[in-house]
């Protein structure tokens, strides 16, 4: 620790510095720290061949033969001048409501009329509305009011066309009425047979007939207008009680959900427009755009509103989370070199879509619902309205609600940044999660993964020490710090926490005799080794990496007929690691040998990339 401490004072992010800080770790056997820095060498600058190399020799150790071979082999093309090539990667749950159209009127209607001829004064009146005199019409309506006060049509007639004329109180009236006398399609066809009887006698009383039974409509228009008529005359509790009556009278009518979210975000009651919102999106499939645009909407009202930033961000994080194989291929893009490449960077930038379908219009009023906004990137949108809220919440007095939100929106922003693939931008989040909550043992581990992806094994094993303490610790984490402490050359508590792992599984897994192998090979207790690499073998039968191993400790006992047995059973069951062949310091003496070469002479490494232009 001394060593890295003047390292670091002398000049932080060296690279050499790190590498040749790796060296002594190594050859002290801390495999795990050598490991550490080696991957934060290759971090600063992966154009240099020798941190890859180094970490051949720690996989190699370690008995991670794949591994090591990858590093090895990376190591040789940069010792040929080679480059890197940037890689990238590149219903409702039922129809709706549709509210019914009313056709023109064609018929002519003569000016003497029967005086209890309902539908002929009905259908003057709708002629005049056509041609636009709305003092004729109104007149007309009256006088079929006059003939039959409950009548089902024309209270709704003259209730609309207050409406358009602005005349609140009128509507108000009218509308009322046409609620309460409203009749149902059977009982209009009804009503319709008995007044026909009263028609007169002319040439076009069949088409008014006809016309006017195809003048009936939907309640709902009622309710609309008459929403709308008290919107705009600020009787707003009047409006929200007819909404909420619409959706009770057919569910099914989006419409009804549309005027009630738009009402309350006009009051600004946002957390009343979310719950219908919520009840809109269990029924309709574009709700979820329609919930993405409403908190778009709030955020851009409230923009110091930390709250509604977390919620629209939880909204992101959930759609990201439940539905993750919808947005697999939303992660960043691999621009570790991007000054020599001439990479982008990827950022969390992103852009709306409003969708191209699903706006309607209420025909009553003719009030055009909008679509709502496509969810494309909601990891990315999640991040960024959680960073909004984190900065708006860390600058107040916290209380402990607060605190918990703290805590939960930054584990969010880390999982956010897992899910894009980006673990160096996750483990800040986690770790500052931990502050605000420090009993959370879910997140601690999640904190723990993301050091791990990024090589900061000191930090992580400080956690599972912890999480080990609290007695919070889960099975494939207790296998992690085992594997963490004999890579350290700490080998305290190794085998107890190997045998916790086993003991609480319900049954043999593999990973336990490899653990335990490589325990004693690391500690150069060789019989030991070769017991418990045998057991591993028994489960994992044509495991070429462990047969390796196995020759390796046969070669350490001194027993070489043995090491060449099991160095051909390796190569038989698929050993193809080249690069460990050639450099594993171990077997340095046998590379000479007839029988060595012979042996391997069938292994060829894998053919280096063509050469990339850097000019």
């Amino acid at each position: 620790m001394k060593i890295l401490a003047k390292v670091d004072s002398l000049q932080k992010d060296y690279q050499p510095g790190l590498v040749n800080a790796s060296t002594v770790f190594m050859q002290k056997k801390n495999w795990l720290i050598a490991e550490e820095l080696n991957r934060k060498a290759i971090h600063l600058n992966s154009r240099h061949y020798l941190p890859f190399e180094k970490l051949g020799f720690v996989y190699t150790a370690t008995t991670q033969y794949a591994l090591a071979d990858s590093f090895f082999y990376e190591a040789e093309i940069r010792k040929l001048g080679y480059n890197l090539r940037d890689v990238r990667i590149d219903g409702p749950l039922f129809e709706e409501t549709k509210l019914v159209k009313i056709d023109p009127i064609r018929c002519i209607v003569p000016s003497k009329l029967n005086e209890n001829d309902v539908m002929s004064f009905f259908i003057k009146g709708r002629l005049f509305l056509q041609e636009k005199d709305d003092s004729a019409a109104e007149m007309a309506f009256r006088k079929v009011i006059d003939i039959d006060k409950s009548n089902p049509l024309a209270f709704h007639y003259l209730g609309k066309m207050k409406w358009r004329q602005k005349k609140w109180q009128e509507a108000e009236i009218f509308l009322t009425y046409a609620i309460q006398y409203y009749l149902d399609s059977v009982r209009f066809d009804a009503y319709c047979d008995s007044v026909a009887k009263y028609l007169t006698n002319y040439a076009d009383k069949k088409c008014v007939d006809s016309a006017f039974r195809k003048s009936h409509y939907m309640i709902l228009d009622d309710y609309f207008l008459l929403a709308d008529a008290y919107e705009n005359w600020e009787h707003y509790s009047e409006a929200e009680v007819l909404y909420e009556r619409a959706i009770q009278i057919d569910s099914t009518y989006r419409g009804s959900y549309c005027k009630l979210w738009q009402l309350f975000e006009k009051l600004r009651r946002y957390e009343d427009a979310e719950v219908v919102l919520y009840r809109y999106k269990n029924l309709f499939k574009n709700g979820l755009m329609q919930l993405n645009a409403f908190y778009k909407r709030v955020t851009n009202a409230l923009p110091q509103s930390a709250a509604w930033h977390y919620k629209a961000g939880s909204f992101h994080y959930k759609e990201a989370s439940l539905f993750a194989h919808l947005y697999q291929n939303d992660v960043y893009r691999n621009a570790a070199d991007k000054t020599l490449l001439g990479v982008g960077e990827d950022t969390l930038r992103v852009s709306d879509y409003e969708s191209k379908n699903g706006a309607f219009e209420i025909k009553s009023t003719g009030f055009r619902c909008k679509p709502g906004e496509v969810i494309e990137s909601p990891k990315r949108k999640s991040i960024l309205y959680l960073l909004k809220a984190d900065s708006l919440l860390s600058h107040t007095e916290l209380d402990t609600q607060k605190t918990e939100m703290l805590a939960d929106m930054n584990a969010k922003i880390g999982d956010m940044y897992m899910a894009l693939n980006s673990t160096i931008d996750a483990f800040p989040y986690y770790q500052k999660s931990t502050q605000y909550q420090g009993n959370n043992a879910s997140i601690r581990q999640k904190l723990v993964d993301s050091w791990d992806a990024n090589f900061h094994f000191q930090e992580a094993m400080l956690q599972l020490d912890t999480l080990y303490s609290d007695g919070t610790i889960s099975y494939s984490k207790l296998l992690l710090l085992a594997k963490y402490r004999m890579h350290s050359g700490t080998f305290d508590s190794v085998v107890a926490l190997i045998v916790r792992a086993q003991t609480i599984h319900p049954f043999k897994m593999p990973q336990h005799p490899d653990l335990l192998g490589r325990y004693h090979y690391l500690k150069n207790q060789y019989e030991l080794a070769v017991l418990h690499y045998t057991e591993y073998l028994k489960l994992v039968p044509n495991d070429a990496s462990t047969m390796y191993t196995l020759a390796k400790l046969q070669y350490s006992m001194g027993n070489s007929p043995k090491c060449y047995e099991w160095l051909k059973k390796s190569i038989d069951a698929g050993f193809k690691c080249y690069w460990v062949l050639k450099y594993d310091p171990l077997l340095e003496k046998e590379r000479t040998s007839s029988k060595w070469i012979q042996m391997t002479a069938g292994i060829q490494p894998k053919p280096f990339p063509e050469k990339v232009k850097t000019e």
